[in-house]
């Protein structure tokens, strides 16, 4: 990306949003190393440190990519709501829609900070700490299965995932709606593989809440999921939104595109 910054393609995307992308999708993904953390390698302080850094990268890295991508639709339906469109003159209204850091900033950093305030208050009230439990004995009261995992002691520890669940898939939501407002825009907004890629985030944060939930105390099948879905949500937004900037500009036609 910082290679070809300067190629049309990458310039009518604009780099510092792409950058945004990329950035969020590493913070999402690199949590995955923490989730995969266990008593046979940790000792218990790493271990609970770790318990407590994959939900906020997890939760940071995933609004980081989701609200840069919705803040910058949700420009370019202002402006081009207030803009007339001339066809003959695609130029000038790229010129006009182009959206600034300045513009956005705001709403990329509301999100964050939304997601940091229930990260915190769970942090401070009741953080995921490494517990250890027996789960099967034999006779001779040998330990025959164990199950490690990340888990809080309070009652209402379900609220703090929940109410990021929500908050996510409403600003997931609203991502789709605006990809479709400015649809008829997508040569400036991307809205078409946006659309696609906010609808697969959807679908994923769904299915795996609802997987996780139904897993009970199998913490395999939930760590299997958790880690399914961090990889596999950032693959995509980096797949349907990143690459198809710069494969021609890897290709050598990063200056041939033309508006469409």
């Amino acid at each position: 990306l910082y290679v070809h910054r300067k190629k049309k393609v990458v310039q009518l995307a604009q780099p510092f949003f792409l950058a945004l992308i990329v950035f969020g999708a590493m913070v999402d993904t690199t949590s995955i190393i923490f989730m995969s953390r266990d008593n046979r390698t940790s000792s218990k302080e790493e271990l609970d440190a770790s318990c407590v850094a994959w939900p906020w990268l997890l939760s940071l890295g995933q609004m980081l990519t989701t609200a840069t991508l919705v803040a910058k639709m949700f420009r370019v339906k202002v402006v081009t709501g207030a803009t007339k469109v001339i066809k003959t003159a695609r130029s000038n209204m790229v010129r006009k829609t182009k959206v600034r850091a300045k513009d956005v900033s705001g709403f990329i950093v509301l999100g964050l900070l939304l997601d940091i305030i229930v990260l915190a208050v769970w942090y401070g009230t009741d953080p995921f700490r490494w517990s250890f439990a027996v789960t099967s004995r034999d006779f001779q009261d040998l330990i025959l299965q164990a199950r490690g995992e990340c888990s809080s002691e309070g009652d209402n520890a379900w609220a703090y995932p929940l109410v990021i669940v929500i908050l996510h898939l409403a600003l997931l939501v609203y991502g789709n709606v605006l990809a479709f407002q400015t649809r008829a825009f997508h040569f400036i907004s991307d809205s078409k593989l946006v659309a696609i890629s906010l609808f697969n985030s959807i679908q994923l944060l769904i299915l795996a809440t609802v997987i996780i939930g139904l897993s009970g105390n199998n913490v395999s099948i939930s760590y299997l999921i958790r880690v399914c879905y961090a990889f596999l949500n950032n693959f995509g937004v980096i797949a349907l939104v990143v690459v198809p900037k710069l494969y021609p500009c890897v290709v050598g036609k990063g200056d041939e595109t033309r508006l469409s």
